[in-house]
């Protein structure tokens, strides 16, 4: 959400769309015409720094920026920097999720090191070759997740970019599959989704004593978090969680039953219930609200949730379509917590 109350999407095309609330119904309406265009590749976490940018994780290109007034798109990095503690010199080549310090530094993820790739748009599920409609394709990152996934190693990081040298360093990794990222309130943290071992984490940041080391926030979650935000107070975390976790899984600890998975065409793999669900959480872990589309018939395949002026915002992942809900309708925090 811009200061002037405009709400900024982006989509798998490279599309920076906008839509404002209409004065007489307070609604949101879209813009036909797209604000900017990115370029090849595929937006994923943005957000504004103090100066009006709008800062993207562009899982194929990197880091980039949309310069404010001019809509010029800038690369900031795509590369560890040979001053970096930890891995230096090396490519970053999954860009996910990002938030910004108040000194202006921007902590990131990196979350494998496998490229997405472009594919066609289908609906039978097959995604791994060109459509003979000439339909327009997109760099898919939940294929490069599940590529990942099925590799089996901790490739994901979380690093730094620090604009008054323009260099990225590596903070902590090991992850698999670092996702959402959001700085704790003292910004001496982040706290991060770690994808495929269904948890959050807490990073703790340069200079603490402990910089680079995690704790567990909240782990054994019943979907795969994938983005997280702080809620409007300060005081707590939203975190989405794209699917539920299907009893198949359960085999997903053989390298053979991951290797077999990997040749096997994706319209006859296993498929996902469509779902979605949101929780918010304490910085110490504690559940507030657990809120659930058990069908995904209105959020589904969450991605992100975003809290603003008393409604809570859903990304859609495979859709094409945001939803909300009134936080006005729901309990107070904690109040269904243990209820039958």
């Amino acid at each position: 959400m811009t200061a002037d109350g405009r709400f900024i999407m982006l989509d798998r095309y490279g599309a920076v769309k906008e839509a404002s609330k209409d004065p007489n119904t307070g609604e949101m309406v879209m813009n036909p015409k797209p604000l900017a265009y990115l370029g090849p590749g595929r937006p994923l976490g943005a957000k504004y720094d103090a100066h009006g940018n709008l800062v993207i994780c562009d899982a194929f290109k990197g880091l980039i920026m949309l310069e404010a007034g001019t809509n010029r798109v800038v690369l900031l990095t795509n590369h560890i920097s040979s001053t970096s503690p930890l891995e230096p010199n090396t490519p970053v080549t999954y860009t996910n999720d990002l938030d910004i310090a108040t000194d202006g530094t921007i902590y990131f993820t990196d979350s494998a090191d496998i490229n997405p790739h472009r594919n066609a748009q289908h609906v039978n599920n097959v995604t791994h070759i060109v459509s003979i409609k000439g339909v327009s394709g997109y760099y898919d990152t939940v294929k490069g997740w599940a590529l990942g996934m099925l590799q089996g190693l901790p490739k994901g990081r979380l690093l730094a970019y620090y604009p008054h040298n323009k260099t990225t360093h590596v903070i902590s990794w090991g992850f698999y599959y670092s996702n959402g990222v959001a700085l704790s309130q003292d910004e001496r943290s982040v706290a991060l989704c770690e994808t495929d071992r269904l948890r959050v984490l807490r990073i703790h940041l340069p200079p603490h004593e402990r910089a680079g080391m995690s704790d567990i926030i909240i782990d054994k979650l019943p979907g795969t978090p994938d983005g997280i935000s702080r809620s409007a107070d300060g005081q707590s975390y939203w975190v989405s969680l794209v699917a539920n976790i299907p009893s198949f899984t359960k085999w997903f600890g053989s390298p053979l039953v991951r290797g077999l998975l990997g040749h096997i065409p994706e319209n006859l793999r296993p498929q996902v219930p469509t779902w979605g669900a949101v929780l918010k959480v304490t910085e110490s872990g504690q559940l507030l609200q657990w809120l659930v589309d058990l069908k995904g018939e209105t959020a589904s395949k969450i991605p992100s949730a975003h809290e603003e002026d008393g409604r809570l915002y859903f990304g859609n992942l495979a859709g094409d379509y945001v939803s909300y809900v009134n936080l006005a309708d729901l309990p107070p925090d904690g109040s269904q917590i243990g209820d039958d």
